[in-house]
């Protein structure tokens, strides 16, 4: 095996994919791929269900995210970051920046980070630079590759020895300058590149219904020439042998997605019950003992001290 799938968007990036989970699992393992990574826009809602359905498989869980960083420039188009974590640590880290998100970073109903708030929790995230939508990619599509250079030297520090360049070729516009560009960079810079097929859709003739999908997110007709059109009939869950075709010229960019899913190794404890730590002031008690205090001084408030038996028995 040498190629991974890192970057699925699924049902839960509600506003651009198709994917269900359990279609999902079984097509890859219908494709003998060991291992799929699931990066949904801006959420993990899709992490636990992932995680039961490739334990059921035998297939490894990639947990992700396509965070979305704040452009200051132009904050209707964020820019997109790809977060896989590692380990437990890695994970809590990813819900932390996006929580945080939630209820600091929205503009315009969108949750997005600052790239300050990356710094201190990192350690345990492996980063893709989010391919054209990046602001990596941005900088050099724009004509700026000095600002990608050094943009690049920050994610580095950020993500040592665990930033790559991604590279997909999909059929969107500008791929092929961009491409051009990112090879550059990568080969001066020495930054590994992997890469990525962005799935929004099982198999290619689903392509149709996932357009349909997006012109009732968008609001417009399917026929109609103005509506956008950002996504292509190629971002469909290839087979290794596809990507190999694809990307013939760069097979290390395919062996760099296996050695992403090698590095990663996340299990969810589903056996135990898992509460939110309550900030209390218990005074000596148990937090057993002070659950039932306040559920009785509580019983007590709603009936003047005379609770029905009843409810006092219960």
């Amino acid at each position: 095996m040498s190629f991974i799938h890192l970057h699925v968007h699924t049902e839960y990036s509600i506003s651009d994919s198709i994917i269900r989970i359990d279609e999902l699992v079984k097509h890859v393992h219908k494709l003998k791929m060991p291992a799929v990574g699931v990066a949904d826009r801006g959420c993990l809602y899709s992490a636990v269900k992932l995680y039961k359905e490739c334990i059921k498989y035998g297939i490894k869980p990639l947990i992700g995210v396509e965070l979305l960083v704040r452009n200051t420039i132009d904050q209707q188009n964020p820019y997109s970051l790809v977060l896989i974590c590692q380990n437990l640590a890695g994970y809590r880290a990813m819900c932390a920046l996006l929580t945080r998100a939630q209820h600091e970073g929205l503009i315009n109903g969108i949750a997005c980070v600052e790239r300050n708030w990356l710094r201190g929790n990192t350690d345990d995230l492996i980063a893709l630079c989010g391919a054209q939508n990046g602001e990596i990619g941005k900088h050099l599509l724009s004509g700026s590759p000095d600002e990608a250079r050094q943009l690049l030297k920050e994610y580095r520090a950020l993500f040592p020895d665990r930033f790559y360049l991604e590279l997909s070729r999909i059929g969107r516009a500008n791929e092929v300058a961009y491409g051009n560009s990112v090879l550059e960079l990568a080969e001066s810079t020495r930054t590994p590149v992997v890469a990525t097929n962005q799935p929004r859709f099982i198999r290619q003739w689903d392509f149709g219904a996932h357009e349909i999908r997006i012109c009732i997110q968008d609001r417009e007709v399917v026929t109609s020439r103005a509506r956008r059109r950002i996504h292509t009939d190629s971002q469909f869950v290839r087979s290794e042998e596809e990507m190999q075709e694809i990307f013939s010229d760069l097979p290390g960019a395919l062996d760099n997605s296996l050695e992403i899913a090698k590095r990663c190794n996340y299990k969810f404890d589903l056996k135990s019950a898992h509460f939110p730590a309550y900030p209390h002031d218990t005074k000596g008690k148990s937090i057993d003992e002070y659950l039932e205090f306040r559920s009785r001084q509580g019983l007590d408030n709603l009936h003047d001290g005379d609770p029905p038996q009843n409810y006092v028995d219960r």
